[in-house]
C-alpha cells in the first residue's frame, strides 16, 4: 500500500511466506516485472481525455482493426472474448475492459503523448508502441500503485519511499527524504479518472465488484495477462 499524498510505503508483501522453510531474497513488490495488461487502460484513458480532448461520454466503435507494421504482418488485435460489440461511450467500454477502443485511443493522442505520461509517472520501460493499449510492457507492482496514486492526488504523482525519518538517539531528525513531486494530469482529469474508477467497481465486471467494501468509496482497475499468468486489481 502506498500513499498518494506523500509517496510514503505503508505496507508491502514481496513473498509468500511457506512456515518451516527459509525466506526468499526475491522481493515481488520492488523486483517482479510482469505485463499490467488492462489495468495500465486508466494511464491512457487519462492521456486521451486531457490531451486529446474526449470525456468519458464519447462514443467510440469496438470493431475489427488491422495496423500495418514496417516489415511485419499487420497487427489485429482483439477483444479477451474475441467478439466486437460496436458503439459504446468510453465509460461502458471501461467498465467491461474491452481492447479495441484503447488502442483507437492510443492511435488518437499518439503512443508517444502516452509514453510521456507514463514516464512521468515512474513506469521507466514503457516504449512508444500501439501496443501499449494492451499493457504489452513490464512493470513492478510497486510502480504500478504509486503511479495509479497519482488520480488520488489531485493529478500529481510522488515518487514513492520507505523510510520516513532517521533520528538520533535524543529524537533530533537526522535525515528526511525529499520525494520528487510531478504534476501528471490536472486536477480537472484527476477528478474525471477518479469517477470512472469508482465505476468500474460499482457497475463494472465480476471482478470490479468483487472490490467493494461496505459503503467504503473504491476505484480501481482489474488486468490480466495471457492464460492468467498475472493478475491485478490496482
Amino acid at each position: 500500500g502506498v500513499d498518494p499524498l506523500n509517496g510514503e510505503i505503508l505496507a508491502m508483501i514481496g513473498e509468500r511466506l511457506i512456515l518451516d522453510e527459509p525466506n526468499g531474497e526475491f522481493n515481488r513488490v520492488t523486483n517482479a516485472q510482469r505485463q499490467p495488461g488492462s489495468s495500465f487502460k486508466p494511464i491512457i484513458y487519462a492521456t486521451a481525455i486531457e490531451q486529446g480532448g474526449y470525456t468519458q461520454a464519447d462514443v467510440v466503435v469496438d470493431e475489427a482493426v488491422s495496423f500495418p507494421q514496417p516489415n511485419q504482418p499487420n497487427w489485429e488485435p482483439d477483444n479477451h472474448d474475441n467478439t466486437f460489440i460496436g458503439a459504446r461511450t468510453l465509460r461502458e467500454h471501461l467498465n467491461i475492459s474491452r481492447n479495441i477502443p484503447l488502442v483507437k485511443l492510443v492511435e488518437a493522442v499518439t503512443p508517444e503523448a502516452v509514453a510521456a505520461r507514463s514516464q512521468s509517472l515512474g513506469y521507466a520501460t514503457v516504449q512508444p508502441f500501439l501496443s501499449i493499449a494492451l499493457g504489452s510492457f513490464e512493470v513492478t507492482p510497486l510502480q504500478h500503485a504509486s503511479a495509479m496514486g497519482a488520480f488520488m492526488n489531485g493529478g500529481v504523482h510522488v515518487e514513492p519511499h520507505i523510510i520516513s525519518r532517521v533520528e538520533d538517539v535524543e529524537g533530533n531528525v537526522l535525515w528526511e527524504p525529499q520525494p520528487r513531486e510531478t504534476q501528471v494530469w490536472t486536477e480537472q482529469t484527476a477528478y474525471i479518472m477518479l469517477d470512472l474508477l469508482r465505476a468500474n467497481v460499482a457497475d463494472g465486471g465480476a471482478f470490479s465488484r468483487r472490490a467493494q467494501v461496505g459503503e467504503h468509496w473504491i476505484g480501481g482497475k482489474t488486468g490480466t495477462t495471457n492464460d492468467d499468468r498475472d493478475i491485478w486489481f490496482v
